[in-house]
């Protein structure tokens, strides 16, 4: 392997997230940049160079020159020795492209399978013979392929998407958890923040982070909450920016209804304060994400979590044990699961307290770093 190869990692409008492993695996010997879309104000202060490209995430054949166009252009230009696809659409349209424009070794990541295994709608049962079309031919100019999750990956297998000699488990894309929990504020500060948002200091806080879209089970967590309104000492707090989804996102005047069960606060930067001030983590989502970050966050808090029984969900969540697990769209269920928490402190208490250590020993960012090195050393030594 050369000395310092140039390492790319190429995803959306998000790929600032990239940056702490991107930091990581340049104090090990690599050479790192970025690609992404409209994302550059975020690398302004790192040493990682960053490339804009034009991305649009809907079908659409003219767009889609334009970026394999860009891309090629960038790919001439600075040569890249590897590229790590992150996103379903950035994996699909540029393993060809880097290929054929002189990129040695191509990784990606399977960040969830989306919308089309999300839905039960006619729509997405007609695109999902075309997703298996459409990844079966990138993963033919695909080096290895990393899956978050077992479900994903098996799916892949199944269907001979992916053949097993390219395919790799390594879960999730890592969280700093020293570096996270670090962030807790004192207790003064819990206190502060507590009251600010009208809580009394002996409440029970049960919390939902998210981007207000249906498949999240925004819906589920609202009707649960009016369920259990009438518990005193529970509070429900409902944390993250509205949608853009069409029929998909949850209004502000559907989540105005529950205004008496729920106290919605928008988006915040300060995700490791209101986790902090949280005694109950709840994600009832049925999409087909690769392993939700928000869950290593919250248990990496002390946090009991509340999921469903879905892929990428049920990685991190051992049922009866860490928290628990719940049957999608259900939210009766959902109610019945919260309920349970909320009435046994020390049930709260002892799964809580078995998540920081479970999510550092098997989600730990040096953990995936780790796996990538090794991905990335035995690519380019031509293993």
């Amino acid at each position: 392997m050369k000395l310092n190869p140039l390492l790319f990692h190429i995803g959306g409008e998000d790929v600032r997230m990239r940056i702490p492993i991107l930091t990581l695996l340049q104090t090990k010997g690599f050479n790192v940049g970025a690609l992404g879309n409209n994302d550059a104000k975020a690398f302004e202060n790192t040493s990682i160079s960053y490339h804009d490209y034009h991305l649009n995430r809907w079908i659409s054949p003219l767009a889609d020159l334009k970026t394999k166009k860009e891309l090629a252009q960038i790919f001439i230009e600075a040569k890249p020795d590897i590229i790590h696809l992150f996103d379903t659409k950035p994996g699909v349209i540029t393993p060809g492209v880097a290929k054929q424009n002189g990129v040695r070794a191509v990784v990606r990541t399977v960040t969830g399978m989306g919308y089309i295994f999300s839905s039960d709608s006619l729509l997405s049962k007609i695109l999902k013979p075309f997703y298996r079309m459409a990844q079966k031919r990138a993963i033919r100019y695909t080096d290895t392929v990393i899956f978050q999750n077992r479900d994903d990956k098996e799916y892949f297998e199944k269907y001979q998407l992916v053949p097993k000699n390219k395919s790799v488990l390594v879960a999730s894309s890592g969280l700093q958890v020293d570096d996270f929990i670090s962030q807790k504020p004192d207790i003064k500060t819990k206190q502060r923040l507590r009251k600010n948002l009208g809580f009394e200091q002996d409440d029970i806080v049960v919390t939902l982070i998210a981007r207000l879209v249906k498949d999240k089970g925004v819906i589920e967590f609202l009707e649960a909450s009016k369920a259990l309104s009438s518990k005193n000492k529970i509070k429900f707090l409902l944390v993250g920016p509205l949608g853009s989804e069409g029929k998909q996102a949850v209004s502000k005047k559907t989540i105005d209804g529950f205004s008496s069960s729920v106290k919605y606060i928008g988006p915040v930067s300060n995700v490791p304060e209101i986790l902090s001030i949280s005694d109950i983590f709840v994600l009832p989502t049925y999409y087909r994400e690769g392993l939700p970050r928000i869950l290593l966050e919250a248990g990496a808090m002390g946090l009991p979590l509340i999921t469903t029984d879905m892929p990428g969900c049920r990685d991190v969540v051992k049922d009866g044990w860490n928290g628990l697990l719940v049957p999608i769209r259900d939210p009766i269920a959902l109610a019945v699961s919260i309920n349970k928490l909320i009435s046994d402190r020390s049930l709260r208490i002892k799964m809580g307290g078995r998540n920081p250590s479970f999510i550092k020993e098997n989600f730990d960012l040096s953990i995936v770093a780790r796996a990538y090195m090794k991905i990335y050393k035995e690519l380019l030594s031509g293993k």
